[in-house]
């Protein structure tokens, strides 16, 4: 076990080697299948960062692509890279990550003195209060603008290669979840030449976190076993590939991730584009979870419920010791499950709906506090979680935890979809916009 908050077992790492790295100078120690966020959590690591402009304290929000918060600048010299997700960063021995957007340090920021004159200092508030000639508004820009952004730019020459190559092919898929390996399996079989895009380094998608039996095998190892039928039959299959863009006449754009954020490549080019030709496009995303809104609901300790399972189940991390799980679908009970499971306490299960039937809530119902028409007001604590204030059924409950896990609902990824013309439909059930009507050669699997 590497760090204070890891479970003494479980999870797709190898517990047996460990990795030395480095955050804000201090050196930490996870395990190859961690990403950088997994293993900070690990370490009792919270606070990653701070805000744009009033400077609050900021931490782990998602588990990959959809993390806004813990943004990081990772490498040195030529290979430094700020504002890279530490939650999309998959560790390896050395690896050095910085904080950003505080001064002197992380935990003792000065600019954080800003949260006390927030009224007055609304969005564009610059551009209504600095009034003057050029001149005097040079003298104001030195000053505006070296208080923008979050990560400083590298100060020196890339210094790795990049390069860029073109491909075709019959069937091109994006997303390697059970959706998206079950279509490039039936594209190969039927014959046709299949490219299958992942952004993360292992197939699976939400397999990951929520382990279920496909075809009768666990489903990890049906996904290895898809993987490799798609590439005896002469696909391609592309991991760390996020597709970055669709175009006109199936053209879409994969960057591919050869090498992590500032690390050294062994041989060949650090990243590589992909122009590709496709005849059809399958695009099997999945959903992003969407966040709750309430006071403090952007403090470290809040955490989508579909994050906190996955650090829990993927990564062997407790996200919290005791945790407070809120929303209005069955999610809330899947994750508390879960992360009872891997020994996390359930201070309570926050349902906003009048009722819930379903195994996953009577089952939630046996073994911790679920209340109904319930709902977080607010986040209680300082860098971090120190507890909640709820309301359950008109009645106010004051709850000690360390972890909030949220689930507003599932949003599918459309964003590819909406580039190639495609069209939304509002889904009340789902109380989202679903991709529809299509304009080019591809279908979304929903």
């Amino acid at each position: 076990m590497t760090g204070p908050m890891r479970t003494s077992a479980g999870g797709a790492i190898d517990r047996a080697t460990t990795i030395s790295f480095t955050f804000d100078g201090r050196t930490y120690r996870g395990h190859p299948g961690d990403t950088l966020a997994s293993a900070l959590l690990a370490n009792g690591v919270t606070l990653l960062g701070r805000s744009f402009k009033y400077h609050r304290p900021r931490g782990v929000l998602g588990s990959g692509v959809e993390e806004p918060n813990a943004l990081v600048g990772v490498g040195l010299g030529g290979r430094f890279e700020p504002n890279t997700r530490a939650t999309d960063i998959q560790l390896y021995e050395g690896l050095t990550a910085v904080s950003q957007n505080r001064w002197p340090d992380l935990r003792l920021d000065l600019g954080a003195v800003n949260q006390l004159i927030a009224p007055f200092i609304p969005a564009g508030f610059y551009y209504k209060t600095f009034f003057g000639g050029p001149k005097l508004w040079a003298f104001y820009e030195r000053f505006i603008r070296a208080a923008a952004g979050l990560g400083r730019p590298p100060a020196e020459a890339e210094v790795d290669a990049f390069d860029h190559r073109a491909a075709f092919c019959d069937v091109l898929v994006v997303g390697a979840g059970p959706a998206g390996l079950a279509a490039a399996d039936a594209a190969a079989a039927a014959g046709a030449r299949v490219i299958l895009a992942e952004q993360d380094g292992r197939l699976g998608g939400a397999l990951l976190r929520d382990p279920v039996q496909l075809s009768g095998a666990d489903g990890l190892a049906w996904s290895a076993v898809v993987a490799d039928r798609v590439r005896t039959a002469g696909g391609r299959v592309l991991t760390r590939t996020t597709a970055s863009g669709f175009h006109d006449h199936g053209l879409v754009h994969l960057v591919e991730r050869r090498v992590e954020a500032g690390q050294a490549p062994a041989a060949g080019p650090a990243q590589r584009i992909w122009h590709v030709r496709a005849r059809r496009v399958v695009l099997a995303q999945g959903v992003i979870e969407r966040p709750l809104l309430f006071a403090g609901n952007d403090r470290p300790g809040v955490m989508l419920a579909s994050a906190a399972r996955t650090y829990a189940a993927r990564f062997g991390v407790w996200p919290g010791r005791r945790a407070v799980v809120a929303g209005g679908d069955d999610h809330i009970y899947l994750t508390a499950l879960a992360l009872a499971d891997a020994g996390v306490e359930i201070a309570a299960v926050l349902d906003s709906r009048a009722s819930a039937e379903g195994p996953l809530a009577v089952e939630a119902r046996s073994r911790f506090a679920c209340h109904q028409n319930a709902r977080v007001v607010a986040a209680r604590g300082g860098t971090r979680v120190r507890g909640a204030q709820a309301v359950a059924g008109g009645r106010r409950l004051d709850l000690a935890c360390d972890l909030i896990a949220v689930s507003g609902g599932q949003t599918p990824v459309v964003h590819l979809h909406m580039q190639a013309g495609g069209g939304l439909d509002w889904d009340a059930a789902a109380g989202a916009f679903v991709p529809v009507a299509p304009r080019q050669n591809h279908e979304v699997d929903r």
